[in-house]
């Protein structure tokens, strides 16, 4: 993990420090593997130049790399709360490329914006139209939806009383049916693609940026099981020869393909290769085909290995649910550890009087800031 900080010289200069608008940038990628697509370097730059556009000073940046979506997790976002909260006035925004790389779980993303509000904190993202209007917080929630339902644990029923609390409405004031949230949740403009109608609905890409990311897009697809027009290549498929995408020569390694001959008694099918020497070798289909099934019969575990496989399952499961229990106890000690020193530091300040209000005030913010990513900890555990 690396951060990279940086040190404007205008900030050490007092008159002009209420006159800036401060922000930091947050980027992160979960595998490595990533840093070289949807790099951290892609993601900065995005960053910077959207704070450029806006006119914000980036005060810090903050960069993780190959770590979990878990908050728990995650140092770098640990330290740029802390950073939030130590230069609390001078950071008026949090700059993230998408949503989802800030969090992937709806509930942590209005947590985390809730503890950043607190601190007089806003956050923007460099891709997507969110900002702090009511059109721009109803994009923020249905983005967050989006990321919600595709996760898989939650009905399409539940994730769309969501958005509704969120203030989603359809163009006369009323509550989105059913039937409507599934148009919006198949609509591929979404991914910036357009059904033409005028071409027999063919699909054409559009020259704006998506909102949606296609992975994500097509997982929520994935989910509601339904047909969705794709742009790609057609697959070949040919049900008289299923095992034409299994089978390959054994002398040069190619594909073999299928084709029926005529003979005097009938049609007869054939797999065949198609290269160099190998351009007249086949074998019938029906032959195999056989031996094929044969194969599989060979593969098939026995009962007394499934069994043993059954029980290592149970063992593991029953480990994992042992685990888990013993996190949620510590979760919950450590939630109600926190609440009690609130609870003593409220009494210090309100009662015996024996702290000053910005130390009542240092001392909450940090305490607060401590029991949002503990309540984060307890929802990924309930999950």
């Amino acid at each position: 993990m690396a951060r990279v900080r940086t040190t404007l010289p205008s900030l050490q200069n007092g008159p002009n420090l209420q006159h800036m608008v401060g922000a930091v940038i947050y980027v992160r990628v979960s595998d490595p593997r990533q840093a070289e697509n949807l790099s951290l370097a892609t993601q900065l730059k995005a960053c910077e130049e959207y704070c450029d556009r806006q006119g914000f000073e980036v005060l810090e940046r903050f960069r993780e790399q190959g770590e979990s979506a878990k908050t728990a997790d995650r140092t770098e976002l640990q330290a740029l709360l802390q950073y939030c909260r130590t230069h609390k006035g001078k950071v008026h925004f949090v700059v993230v490329f998408n949503l989802t790389r800030f969090a992937r779980e709806k509930y942590d993303h209005f947590a985390l914006r809730a503890h950043l509000k607190s601190l007089g904190i806003s956050l923007r993202s460099a891709t997507e139209p969110i900002d702090d209007t009511a059109t721009g917080k109803l994009m923020e929630g249905v983005l967050a939806a989006f990321e919600q339902f595709a996760t898989g644990r939650y009905t399409k029923q539940q994730v769309l009383e969501e958005v509704t609390r969120l203030g989603l409405r359809s163009r006369r004031g009323l509550k989105v049916s059913s039937q409507t949230f599934d148009a919006v949740l198949e609509n591929q403009l979404y991914i910036g693609v357009i059904d033409v109608r005028e071409y027999g609905m063919q699909s054409k890409r559009g020259d704006f940026e998506p909102l949606i990311d296609e992975k994500l897009f097509y997982r929520v697809q994935g989910i509601l099981n339904r047909r969705v027009r794709v742009i790609a290549p057609p697959q070949r498929s040919r049900p008289d020869f299923p095992l034409l995408a299994f089978v390959r020569c054994q002398a040069c390694g190619r594909a073999l393909t299928g084709s029926w001959s005529k003979g005097r008694n009938g049609r007869f099918a054939y797999y065949h290769c198609r290269g160099g020497e190998c351009r007249d070798a086949n074998i019938a289909k029906a032959k195999l085909e056989s031996l094929f099934v044969d194969e599989l019969a060979r593969l098939q575990p026995s009962s007394g290995y499934m069994r043993l496989v059954k029980e290592r399952v149970v063992q593991v499961w029953d480990r994992a649910k042992s685990d888990v229990k013993e996190k949620a106890e510590a979760v919950e000690r450590r939630i109600k550890a926190i609440r009690q020193r609130i609870d003593r530091l409220d009494n210090a300040f309100l009662y015996e009087q024996s702290i000053d209000i910005d130390t009542y005030d240092r001392h909450k913010e940090r305490l607060n800031e401590e029991l949002t990513l503990a309540r984060m900890d307890r929802h990924a555990t309930e999950l």
